[in-house]
């Protein structure tokens, strides 16, 4: 065998190696002349848009790349971008295609310009990969970040940070603008004794309801914000015209609602806020809204539009609250204890446990206060057996000398509706050897 005939294998040699390696890559590869026509192309090019590489690139007959996307958005794109790299620029984008005899799917693309020498011949190098996956991720993530999966309505985090934040959301900075704060009364209960599959259903029928007042087509929101609590924003709407939809939307929720047989009337609170009647600020805007509404649902007044008294009220409830947690969980509400005496048998001395708190900043809180707030937040079954727990402990002694008769508690029908709150009492009867 020649030399030359040596060089000859050789060159054959890499020329296949290099092939070989071209079509086993993962990503589509393929190389363009300026005229943006297929010169040559991998294994993964061809299968994506269903043509063979002798189809791609024969004479006379190649074929745009442009003609193969499918997308005509992809097409405006991509030909731009073709000329950001004949330009010497770096190219790096994404992009949807969704060619005749292939799948859709994204990609992203980088294309670089190469000049050949030998050939006096501008190409262009581009390497794309397949990102349908990554986007369905991200599309996933996003959703849940931005919207409730059980109503499918947009939260709050798309609320602030996508429908409040629209510069287009009125006509003009003079346009009105009205939020109303919807909030379901005595959901808990609901949740708890029809259990939280049924809950689940009342909400989605609640969100169902409400639809029906949207006018999406003016850029009204209905939005989730919390397990029971909806906001209706209302670009270019009145207060007036604002409380006449807020009444609707009342007349709409009562409708009795079947569940499992079981008939269930629902109500509501609503607060209302007007910009610009009372801020300039849309998420103060919000804020009053949300104030106008605790501040109504505390009344039972049913509608309620903000007034500055009731962001007040709204922020020292809120505080309240934060301090009833941090009491509660520093097991800081003492037991007291009230004798009941049947003047029939007086030495039969029975005693009533009752829930005190001294805040250590505004004396001793009315229980009607903190224990319907214990109820609103969720926290009345740790209350309730901290008292039971601390009650039980200090008076089993008088209970097995036989010194008092029995103990009683007031217990609120929201912890007589979890099984696990029962449970946990009998538990603690149990361990102290008394009898119910």
């Amino acid at each position: 065998m020649s030399y030359n005939e040596n060089q000859i294998d050789e060159a054959q040699f890499y020329s296949d190696l290099l092939r070989a390696f071209f079509d086993s890559a993962n990503d589509a590869i393929f190389v363009l002349c300026d005229e943006m026509k297929f010169i040559s192309c991998n294994k993964m090019t061809q299968e994506w848009l269903g043509y063979s590489e002798k189809e791609l690139t024969q004479h006379n007959k190649r074929i745009p790349i442009t003609e193969l996307l499918g997308n005509p958005d992809s097409v405006d794109f991509y030909t731009s971008s073709f000329q950001q790299a004949l330009n010497n620029e770096d190219v790096f984008f994404e992009t949807l295609i969704n060619p005749i005899h292939g799948k859709q799917r994204w990609v992203e693309m980088n294309m670089k310009r190469v000049d050949i020498e030998s050939g006096d011949m501008i190409i262009t190098i581009a390497i794309a990969r397949d990102i349908t996956q990554r986007k369905k991720e991200l599309e996933t993530i996003e959703y849940k970040t931005n919207y409730d999966h059980l109503t499918n309505l947009p939260n709050r985090n798309y609320l602030t940070k996508t429908i409040l934040a629209d510069k287009n959301l009125t006509k003009n900075k003079n346009s009105p603008l009205s939020i109303l704060c919807i909030d379901i009364n005595r959901f808990k209960e609901i949740n708890k004794s029809l259990g939280k599959e049924n809950g689940d259903r009342v909400l989605q029928e609640i969100s169902l309801r409400l639809n029906r007042i949207v006018d999406y087509s003016t850029n009204e929101s209905l939005v989730r914000i919390d397990g029971d609590e909806f906001i209706l924003v209302l670009p270019d709407v009145e207060l007036n015209q604002a409380i006449d939809i807020a009444g609707k939307i009342k007349h709409l929720i009562a409708a009795p609602l079947s569940i499992d047989k079981n008939k269930i009337k629902i109500d509501c609170n609503i607060g209302i806020a007007n910009l610009p009647i009372h801020t300039q600020d849309i998420i103060k805007l919000l804020h009053y809204a949300e104030s106008a509404m605790y501040t109504i649902k505390e009344k039972k007044q049913g509608i309620g539009v903000f007034d500055s008294s009731m962001h007040k009220l709204a922020i020292e409830k809120l505080q309240l609250i934060s301090d009833l947690r941090d009491a509660i969980e520093n097991d800081e509400i003492m037991a007291y204890y009230q004798p009941i005496i049947n003047m029939n048998q007086p030495h039969d001395i029975c005693i009533e446990t009752l829930a005190r708190w001294n805040h250590p900043s505004q004396g001793f809180i009315s229980p009607e206060i903190f224990i319907s707030y214990a109820e609103e937040v969720g926290i009345i079954n740790k209350l309730t057996l901290n008292i039971i727990t601390k009650s039980l402990t200090e008076c089993v002694a008088l209970l097995s000398t036989n010194v008092i008769q029995s103990i009683s508690f007031n217990i609120s029908p929201l912890c007589l509706c979890s099984t696990e709150t029962i449970n946990d009492i009998k538990k603690l009867c149990l361990v102290r050897k008394i009898h119910g």
